[in-house]
């Protein structure tokens, strides 16, 4: 005869297990796929026209407008995509820069971002499809402007950069500080925390609850909040390139900052070893810690950042393509 015996198990413990449950569902429902880009095929015309005439659904701050440098004496194109929750300003300073290296540059605008509105929702329905569609739409318009292409990225940024490679018309993707994974997330746990975002309902937070909006370091076009789904887009990209081939030799240049407390620079740095299929050239390096950076080494207009020092580097890196 077998006895029951009723155990009263605490709550806290019930929602932490129905979570990894859901998680551990949707970690068998949604594997990760490959990342297929299709390129449309443009006429300079027609990427002008995507360049100078964005759609938001809301009011488009005029400072986050797309940017496009195209000169026809310049045979090279590079594509600049700007940090998750900022916009092209982020590159105000170091597009000239890339020009007279000889670039004709397109800065395209991420969807749902530029509003006017710093505390909107917006990104909520940034996903995995809408990331993918605007790779393919920003790699189409760079096909216009050279016949070599080079991505370069930071942040979420990095990671579209880096996603760039599946289309073999990229000979070249600087990614920097690639939001893969946040810093306090486990490496060996990317995909499961990854399946457990997507399972989880979406919820937004300010990116410095302290400050909020009044954030005197942060530039003044850049959202204050961010959607943990929107977030897990960005991972789903990365753990979807593990996935693909490249029979073209493509080059790949990770920079990190030692100094960085937003992303995991672990995952980063081991990440390009699991490109097994990419046939890629790829390099990590790591910035000086004596430069004192935080996440963001791009955006003049960080309180804290070091173009001085910064723009230079990449200037070098970019001109020896």
């Amino acid at each position: 005869m077998f006895r029951f015996f009723r155990v009263r198990v605490p709550l806290k413990f019930q929602i932490v297990s129905l979570i990894f449950l859901l998680a551990t569902v949707g970690l068998f429902q949604s594997p990760s796929q490959p990342l297929a880009l299709t390129l449309p095929e443009l006429t300079l015309n027609e990427a002008r026209e995507i360049a100078t005439n964005p759609t938001p659904p809301f009011d488009l701050d005029s400072v986050c407008a797309p940017v496009l440098e195209y000169e026809p004496s310049r045979t090279k194109a590079i594509v600049l995509f700007h940090g998750y929750t900022n916009c092209p300003a982020q590159f105000s300073e170091l597009t000239p820069l890339l020009t007279e290296a000889g670039y004709n540059v397109y800065a395209p605008l991420l969807p749902y971002h530029g509003s006017t509105d710093k505390l909107t929702d917006a990104t909520n329905y940034l996903t995995p499809t809408l990331l993918q569609n605007h790779l393919e739409e920003s790699l189409g318009v760079a096909a216009t402007l050279g016949e070599e292409i080079t991505t370069l990225g930071i942040s979420g940024g990095g990671v579209l950069a880096m996603a760039a490679l599946a289309s073999p018309t990229v000979a070249h993707a600087i990614s920097l500080a690639p939001s893969h994974l946040p810093a306090f997330v486990p490496t060996w746990s990317a995909t499961l925390v990854t399946k457990l975002m997507q399972t989880l309902p979406n919820y937004n937070a300010f990116w410095n609850e302290e400050v909020a909006l009044n954030n005197p370091g942060r530039p003044q076009y850049a959202y204050r909040r961010f959607s943990s789904h929107s977030l897990a887009a960005y991972q789903q990209l990365t753990l979807n390139l593990i996935k693909n081939e490249r029979q073209t030799l493509g080059r790949l240049t990770v920079i990190l900052n030692p100094n960085d407390k937003t992303i995991s620079n672990e995952y980063a740095e081991t990440y390009p070893a699991e490109l097994t299929e990419m046939n890629l050239e790829s390099d990590v390096t790591y910035l000086p810690s004596e430069w004192n950076l935080e996440h963001d080494i791009i955006d003049p207009n960080q309180s804290f950042t070091r173009p001085d020092l910064v723009y230079p580097f990449l200037i070098d890196l970019i001109s020896t393509d």
